[in-house]
């Protein structure tokens, strides 16, 4: 009998009723009678005819006739039915009666997948090879368990297994690709993944992979010219399936990156349900396009439940406190960016005044990095740095057990290198996100979420899934002992005017919305002899930002790019500036901190999600309320007044670099013991 995968041409045929079966009126035996109305089932589902096929099965299954291919095609119309439970219980029924069909294990692991449960989903796929060791399909399946789980060594061994059982899947190659893809081994992925598309030119699947890597390159190299091309990869991938979010998600990312606001504004209505409803997609990704605190909680729990989540074994033990009967409490720190990186830049001066006497402090990095100055700082001040970068996830676990910590503090997030998966197998009896991710991870591994009252009014809680830990002044820290270059520098050399009001902003580009883009040129046309200084991501960003300058009837001569300097070059350069203006639904955090450094007003427009307001939370703490607004006419009103009233900016510039000797915000020791407290208070 024929075995049927989904089929999404399903046709209706109201009318259609299924006719009592009658074996007593059958002149048939039994098992002619049952080959004829199997075959009468499959026949409707190879046409399509799906509500007629299920009901046939259905009622095949309730008058005792027993097939494997019975269940299993029945089961695959459940799953497209989004009848999950009842499919995964006509799979384990086929299993029962059939234990020696492949199929029928390859079937439940599939959807056992799907659902994230990949510890059985693995030994489910397993089964299957066993019976039937030369199906390329099977390996396949296990490479891409094993990717989703962390085992990306593995995963690669047994994807290429399948290509040595079957040359022309493309499918095992697409995969192939993208599993080198976090291997870090870009021209071999690159190599696969052309193969693939070779193969079969209308495999979705593959030119979303190639759309993965084109954006890798596009961050490597500053010409933009790989997210152009990641743009027009997953164009081709949503062409041949609409349903691949992913590839809506990085597509609408891609365009950020290069101010593509076009391709922006042309897709924007998928943001209504991405990531929702669907397939799930990295919260993140989404975050500088809407302020929506409850969409973002919404794309954080399916996110984790897809990808993350571990089922847990219930003869498994809780993980339970270890430090009763130890002096110190064991602290670990979890980071894929154990360099320079504006989270280091923030936090490696907590790391230096730990109170080693109460504390144990562990650095874990998530992957390899190439250390720096930055990596050898962090090294001086922890009890242990471990690299868990060759380790699968849960691996990793295992090691972190080991070393008995207390709480496990997540410095990633859904950021890049995530590894939300070591936290879900829980390493700690607490564990916490912080400083990163600036959002809730939806998950049920977190426990808590390090905040303030301003970046999460309480009002707001109920958008995370964490429980709150409110510290008392800013939940940003940063490094007091931080300085800039001794290196003067005129505008001239910086290529700004001698004279005039110089507005900046030295975010990243893909944060600039036309949002706060069409304000900033407003300004500059009622700003006599004022400028844009923005930081220079990459060429093609430039050239769109110009572009759209122009558009809004600013010359492109106004609007000036600062390149890539050492970061205490960049921080004397910015006394260069006279007002920063702040992006709105996703903040700069570091870069908010070393304007304010280096006396420079930062502008901010505090948004609804905890993204939208890191720099009103900074702002706040520093006293500094009136550089906080709450929408854009305000914001708008609030630069221009700044811009062109010398007696208020002259006192904002008086108050700021008072406020650097006494605020809180800049005192890195108080800072640390009131984490430091909050710590002890959780075991309290």
């Amino acid at each position: 009998m024929k075995e049927f995968s989904d089929n999404k041409d399903r046709k209706k045929d109201q009318s259609f009723r299924i006719d009592p079966i009658n074996k007593k009126n059958s002149n048939l035996d039994k098992e002619k009678y049952d080959l004829e109305i199997l075959s009468k089932a499959f026949d409707y589902h190879s046409k399509g005819d799906i509500k007629k096929a299920e009901e046939l099965y259905q009622s095949i299954i309730e008058i005792g006739i027993k097939d494997p291919n019975l269940y299993s095609n029945y089961g695959v119309i459940c799953k497209q039915n989004g009848k999950i439970g009842k499919a995964i219980s006509l799979y384990k029924k086929s299993i029962l009666n059939f234990p020696q069909s492949p199929q029928a294990y390859a079937n439940l692991g599939s959807i056992l997948q799907n659902i994230g449960d990949f510890r059985e989903a693995e030994l489910m796929t397993r089964n299957a090879i066993k019976l039937d060791p030369l199906n390329a399909n099977n390996y396949i399946n296990l490479g891409s368990i094993l990717e989703s789980i962390g085992e990306h060594k593995q995963a690669k061994k047994y994807t290429e297994y399948a290509i040595k059982i079957d040359k022309k899947s493309s499918l095992a190659y697409s995969n192939l690709g993208r599993i080198l893809i976090s291997l870090g081994d870009i021209n071999e992925a690159k190599i696969n993944i052309y193969k693939a598309i070779d193969l079969n030119p209308m495999q979705a699947l593959a030119h979303m992979n190639l759309g993965l890597l084109y954006m890798i390159e596009g961050k490597l190299n500053k010409d933009g010219i790989g997210f152009k091309e990641a743009i027009n990869s997953f164009e081709i991938a949503i062409g041949l399936d609409n349903n691949l979010s992913t590839a809506k998600s990085e597509l609408l990312r891609s365009a950020s990156y290069i101010c593509d606001w076009e391709s922006i504004r042309k897709y924007s209505f998928w943001l209504k349900d991405l990531g929702i409803k669907g397939s799930s997609i990295c919260p993140l990704t989404i975050m500088p396009f809407e302020d929506d605190p409850v969409k973002h909680l919404n794309r954080a729990e399916k996110f984790y439940k897809s990808n993350y989540r571990v089922r847990k074994n219930f003869n498994e033990k809780p993980i339970k406190r270890n430090s009763i009967n130890k002096s110190k409490i064991r602290i670990g720190y979890f980071s894929a960016r154990f360099l320079e990186h504006p989270s280091m830049i923030l936090l490696s001066r907590v790391f230096e005044l730990h109170d080693k006497n109460k504390f144990e402090i562990y650095a874990y990095s998530l992957r390899n990095i190439e250390e720096d100055i930055y990596t050898s700082r962090i090294k001086r001040s922890v009890y242990k740095f471990i690299n868990l970068g060759d380790l699968s996830d849960a691996a990793a676990s295992e090691q972190v057990r080991k070393d008995m910590i207390d709480i496990a503090i997540d410095l990633t997030g859904y950021s890049a290198d995530c590894r939300m998966r070591i936290f879900s197998y829980r390493v700690a009896p607490i564990q916490i996100s912080f400083l990163e991710f600036l959002g809730s991870t939806g998950s049920d591994c977190i426990d808590y979420l390090l905040a303030d009252k301003q970046i999460i009014p309480s009002n707001s809680h109920k958008f995370y899934s964490e429980r709150i830990i409110n510290l008392p002044n800013c939940v940003h820290c940063n490094d007091d002992t931080i300085k800039k270059s001794d290196k003067e520098f005129s505008r001239e050399e910086l290529g700004l005017p001698k004279h005039g009001f110089i507005f900046c902003n030295f975010g990243n580009t893909y944060k600039i919305m036309p949002k706060e883009f069409d304000i900033w040129m407003k300004l500059l046309h009622e700003v006599k002899d004022s400028v844009l200084w923005l930081y220079q991501s990459n060429d093609l960003a430039k050239v769109n930002l110009l572009a759209q300058a122009e558009k809004r009837g600013v010359s492109s001569s106004r609007i000036i790019f600062a390149p890539r300097v050492p970061l205490d070059m960049h921080m004397s350069r910015q006394e260069c500036a006279d007002l920063f203006l702040d992006t709105f639904n996703q903040n700069s955090g570091a870069m908010t901190f070393l304007a304010l450094k280096c006396n420079l007003p930062v502008l901010t427009l505090a948004g609804k999600s905890m993204i939208a307001r890191i720099s009103s939370s900074i702002l706040n703490s520093m006293g500094l309320k009136e550089l906080i607004t709450t929408n854009v006419e305000d914001y708008k009103k609030v630069a221009y007044e700044l811009a062109t009233n010398k007696k208020k900016y002259k006192s904002i510039k008086c108050d700021l670099k008072e406020l650097q000797l006494i605020s809180p915000y800049f005192d890195s020791e108080l800072f640390t013991r009131n984490l430091e407290k909050e710590f002890i208070n959780l075991f309290a």
